[in-house]
């Protein structure tokens, strides 16, 4: 899948936003719109049923739409979700006893034909994540999910959170600093869900990439997101 995001730099981070972003988003609200189980976008449906659809593969009616939220759809309301709230909320999906069933249908998934194109392997990549399951059988998750080229955007940074890997001090730190360097935002208030996403990453380099941001900082509200994470408990 290419080198992690962390090792490109900020330009190549605004052309991989601008020229991917708009495309997925697209096909996403397409795909939403496509399906009537709940009202689009609303992801209402009890999340077996999603996987039994993922399980069924493409062929299923609501196949692609429960890929996107199990994957995409984001389960903590509002745009400050750094707290012990979602902390509890996020535990919780990497307990779920859905998570076996999640990772077979989605090792499957990612040996077919269906999976070829970037979009659809990194939507598989972030349903696996969002159960925080970091291996499919060889596979590495993580890499998959911040692989060169792969946009940024809404449900990107939860998944992250859920999985919960180290390495994402660094992917995060990154993407901070071009956002704050005038890289184009993937979407509305997304620099609030990098640091939202840098708080539930359950490493000491989590603190110290903060302090760092934070010496830098000078908007008063970012600073203040920022030391929501280096006063985590």
């Amino acid at each position: 899948m290419g080198q992690p995001l962390a090792h490109a730099g900020a330009g190549e981070l605004a052309i991989s936003t601008a020229k991917l972003g708009v495309a997925r988003l697209l096909a996403i609200v397409m795909m939403m719109l496509a399906c009537p189980r709940a009202m689009a976008g609303e992801c209402a449906d009890p999340p077996a049923e999603y996987v039994a659809a993922l399980e069924a593969g493409p062929s299923a009616e609501y196949f692609e739409y429960a890929v996107s939220c199990l994957g995409m759809s984001p389960v903590i309301g509002g745009r400050l979700w750094a707290g012990p709230s979602a902390a509890s909320r996020f535990a919780e999906l990497r307990a779920d006893t859905l998570r076996p069933r999640i990772a077979r249908a989605v090792s499957r998934m990612l040996a077919t034909s269906w999976a070829d194109g970037q979009y659809r392997r990194t939507s598989l990549y972030m349903v696996a994540a969002s159960r925080g399951i970091g291996t499919l059988d060889t596979v590495d998750v993580f890499t998959g999910l911040v692989a060169q080229g792969v946009p940024f955007e809404f449900g990107t940074y939860e998944s992250m959170a859920v999985l919960a890997d180290c390495r994402a001090v660094a992917v995060l730190t990154a993407r901070y600093r071009a956002l704050r360097g005038g890289a184009p935002v993937g979407y509305p208030d997304e620099n609030f869900d990098v640091l939202n996403s840098l708080y539930h990453i359950p490493c000491k380099e989590a603190v110290a990439a903060a302090r760092s941001l934070l010496s830098g900082e000078h908007d008063p509200v970012m600073r203040d997101r920022l030391r929501k994470v280096v006063e985590r408990p």
